[in-house]
């Protein structure tokens, strides 16, 4: 791990300063780094009151919610397949593929309500960590 000065983000929403810390991973996914870089942060780190860390934003989010359908969309693939192959009905591809784009629209309508949150500075909304201070 390299530390890189580049020119700080600081801005304010809701009356609180926020600065921003980005970091680039390499020979890693980036979700794999984000839990052990916590755990270090919440072990070292003695935050005075009305500081507190958050990690992620939408981008991780969004990341973990398409990776979830993602898996749905392969499962219900694996299952049109095992339908068609056995009922011998195409039709059933189409029903099952339906299905997966519906999920998959979801997922994009939710990441795109997350981002609206964000946007109006509806900041930690399902972060435990932040205080009103």
């Amino acid at each position: 791990m390299r530390e890189v000065l580049d020119p700080n983000q600081i801005s304010r929403e809701n009356g609180k300063w926020r600065i921003f810390v980005t970091a680039n991973v390499r020979n890693m996914e980036l979700a794999n780094f984000v839990e052990p870089a916590r755990a270090a942060m919440t072990r070292e780190l003695d935050l005075p009151p009305g500081y507190w860390l958050d990690y992620g934003g939408v981008h991780m989010r969004a990341s973990w919610i398409f990776s979830s359908y993602d898996v749905i969309a392969n499962v219900g693939v694996i299952i049109a397949g095992g339908l068609v192959w056995s009922f011998g009905v195409a039709w059933l591809d189409l029903l099952i593929g339906c299905l997966i784009a519906i999920v998959v629209l979801r997922g994009g309508l939710r990441i795109l309500s997350e981002v609206a949150k964000e946007a109006n500075g509806d900041e930690c909304q399902s972060q435990s960590t932040c205080s009103d201070d």
